[in-house]
């Protein structure tokens, strides 16, 4: 259990008590951050389930689910497709709601966290504030800024989405390489995926959901991770 090999004050049990949650994903429609926070669960000794009702079905896919298959499994994590959130859900330690650019806007699922990913593209600025007007104040969320380069700050895309000034923001800077690794992780599931550039957001974003020290990623932000 590598995540652990840097803090030595909590032990494997005591963070997997901490990650029984459910968390909701909408926007931005890339989901290598919530694969990363749900290899973070599954190290723990989690068993994860993710949802992905998003457009693309893109992480589905990328766990090699099959048009003729509604779920795929890899180890502790099962990937469902376009699945609504079932009533009875023993058996799992921490849900991912991946809701993409078109997130459920009635009858919302309670869930313990939402995670809202804006970036400069006006598709996700537009699903993300249609989904925080009608959620603001039921859920603890935290905003994602992706691809923020140069010309867009995260500020302008945190004030576009209407955002309280008291939101958790983590902002993830486009990365070549990042990207071309999330490339060959889909193509092989047997590729590492490394952290370069997004480190410091899925530090602040398990700190957010996880209520625990961010160091306790750190071995995996240098080492990369395994399904």
């Amino acid at each position: 259990m590598g995540i652990f090999t840097k803090k030595k004050d909590i032990s494997p049990d005591e963070f997997k008590e901490k990650c029984k949650k459910k968390v909701r994903y909408v926007g931005f429609e890339r989901p290598d951050i919530l694969l990363y926070l749900a290899i973070i669960a599954k190290n723990a000794g989690c068993k994860v389930a993710i949802l992905d009702n998003s457009v693309t079905g893109n992480l589905f896919y990328a766990l090699k689910g099959e048009d003729d298959f509604e779920v795929t499994r890899r180890g502790d994590i099962v990937c469902a497709r376009k699945a609504a959130m079932p009533d009875d859900m023993h058996g799992y330690d921490i849900i991912f709601l991946y809701d993409g650019v078109n997130p459920l806007t009635e009858d919302l699922p309670e869930c313990d966290f939402n995670i809202l990913a804006g970036s400069p593209d006006k598709r996700d600025i537009d699903a993300v504030r249609a989904f925080y007007d009608i959620s603001k104040g039921r859920f603890q969320t935290a905003m994602l800024v992706r691809d923020s380069l140069g010309g867009v700050s995260s500020s302008e895309i945190s004030s576009a989405v209407g955002l309280k000034d008291d939101t958790k923001i983590a902002v993830c800077k486009k990365s070549d390489a990042e990207v071309k690794n999330w490339y060959h992780f889909t193509r092989d599931l047997t590729t590492s995926l490394v952290f370069d550039g997004s480190e410091e957001a899925v530090a602040e974003l398990a700190l957010f959901i996880f209520d625990t020290d961010p160091a306790i990623i750190s071995g995996l932000a240098k080492k990369g991770v395994r399904l």
